[in-house]
């Protein structure tokens, strides 16, 4: 029985078929400059994003221009001079210089979200990264770390929402029928009791005027 490649710290991805192994594979070499491209242009993006959002007349959110200045920043300094070390084989350096600065920011951004702006889509792009230039338990770990991410802020966005007992409309909004009804009820009550007293009063008006 063969054990599973992940099992093995073996990489998620066939490099074989791309270029043999070593630091000077030109396959593996821009893989990892394509990723730290589109990290670079996510950053730059996220940056005229929130510019859009203050030209539309949403507040200026000062913490999130920081933090997408200091993103670009680094993710420009990784991209010029981390070091090229494919397959990523654990949650280390390489890791947490990448992939770790990724979902911290979008995290942060995620938790300062104001207005209609969802942040959830960037959480791909670590994803990506982790199934892409590392192993199979890196790939299945930053999988994992995001999933827990996302359920952390939906329970917490979730606590922030005003708690209201399921009840309490229902009894808030009852009396307002029962009073209706009894109302309407006791209208017709005395419009029948006037007609009633009306057409005793004709009746006898007529009995009258017979025995006239």
């Amino acid at each position: 029985m063969t054990a599973f490649p992940w099992s093995r710290g073996e990489p998620a991805t066939d490099w074989s078929a791309l270029e043999n192994f070593n630091r000077e594979s030109t396959a593996l070499l821009r893989l990892w400059r394509g990723f730290m491209t589109a990290r670079c242009f996510v950053a730059v993006v996220l940056l005229l994003l929130q510019a859009v959002a203050y030209a539309l007349g949403q507040p200026m959110q000062p913490a999130a221009i920081a933090l997408t200045v200091g993103y670009i920043a680094v993710t420009s300094l990784a991209a010029r001079f981390a070091p090229f070390r494919a397959p990523v084989r654990g949650f280390g350096a390489p890791w947490l210089s990448t992939i770790g600065v990724d979902l911290v920011t979008f995290t942060a951004l995620q938790l300062m979200q104001i207005g209609s702006i969802n942040y959830t889509p960037l959480f791909a792009l670590p994803v990506l990264m982790g199934a892409v230039l590392g192993t199979g338990a890196v790939g299945l770990g930053t999988t994992a770390a995001v999933t827990l991410l996302l359920l952390g802020h939906a329970g917490w966005y979730w606590l922030q929402q005003p708690q209201t007992p399921p009840h309490a409309s229902c009894k808030r909004r009852s009396p307002a029928p029962a009073c209706s009804w009894w109302r309407c009820s006791r209208t017709n009550w005395r419009v029948g009791s006037l007609a009633k007293k009306r057409s005793r009063s004709a009746t006898g008006s007529r009995r009258r005027c017979m025995r006239w």
